[in-house]
């Protein structure tokens, strides 16, 4: 994962997104920290780390490659039904993916921190007429 001096900005709007949730506690932001934060709400904490990535469209076990270091530090915390262990990337555009982190696996939230609806892959259709249409708007812009 990158390294180097604090994320400002993706602080600031994991900040809001966190308050969004429930009752927000901040660590300082230290090299050798586990969580960025915690969020208490009724029934539930989630430790979360928030990192950041390149690009946003990604599999999860490239993110599980790639952020090895980040999982094996939250996957250090107990897990239960009530403790949520979250991992939260972004991209150097402000945008976010959400991650709770299980024992082997990875399972992706929504921004409430609900679990997301499996979603059947989508695939790209290469039909000419359509890309055709496409450049044609794209050169007339």
């Amino acid at each position: 994962m990158v390294r180097g001096r604090q994320p400002q900005i993706a602080l600031s709007e994991a900040k809001h997104i966190a308050e969004k949730r429930g009752e927000a506690r901040y660590f300082r932001h230290e090299p050798d920290m586990i969580c960025s934060f915690v969020i208490y709400m009724m029934g539930l904490v989630a430790h979360v780390r928030i990192c950041r990535v390149e690009r946003i469209r990604f599999t999860t076990d490239w993110l599980e490659r790639e952020a090895a270091e980040d999982l094996a530090a939250l996957r250090f915390i107990a897990s239960s039904p009530e403790i949520s262990r979250e991992l939260w990337v972004y991209t150097p555009k402000g945008t976010f993916r959400f991650f709770r982190v299980l024992a082997g696996s990875l399972a992706e939230l929504d921004r409430s921190g609900q679990l997301m609806p499996d979603q059947p892959p989508r695939h790209r259709t290469k039909n000419p007429v359509t890309r055709n249409l496409r450049r044609a708007h794209r050169d007339l812009s």
